[in-house]
């Protein structure tokens, strides 16, 4: 099963990554693992992207360790001065990012699922 995937859409600038399902202590572990491949790709490494979208849209639950790990992504795309989205479809998962301020650094998007 497929957990995370990344592309590049050259022609906006834009890294898009989709982490798909829950981000939760019982499979952080192996999604910091498929974060870090990914983001040290080819493609991803070389830049070329000033923009970056986190698809949360799947997950329907994101606990503390989840946040960390969505937290280290979004400074590891800050260090890039990337302008960053994250997109959500669970309400809960949405009050939950307000609750912990993530809105303060990076732009959180309720989208319909």
């Amino acid at each position: 099963m497929q957990t995370v995937s990344c592309e590049m859409l050259s022609g906006e600038s834009l890294l898009k990554m989709t982490i798909f399902g829950d981000v939760i202590s019982t499979n952080v572990d192996e999604l910091q693992k498929k974060v870090t491949e990914v983001l040290q790709g080819t493609s991803v490494s070389q830049g070329g992207w000033n923009q970056f979208v986190l698809n949360l849209t799947s997950a329907r639950m994101i606990d503390s360790l989840g946040l960390n790990l969505i937290l280290s992504i979004v400074k590891k795309m800050k260090i890039n001065e990337a302008n960053i989205k994250i997109l959500i479809a669970n309400s809960t998962v949405h009050r939950t990012f307000l609750a912990t301020r993530m809105d303060k650094i990076a732009e959180i998007e309720l989208v319909e699922s």
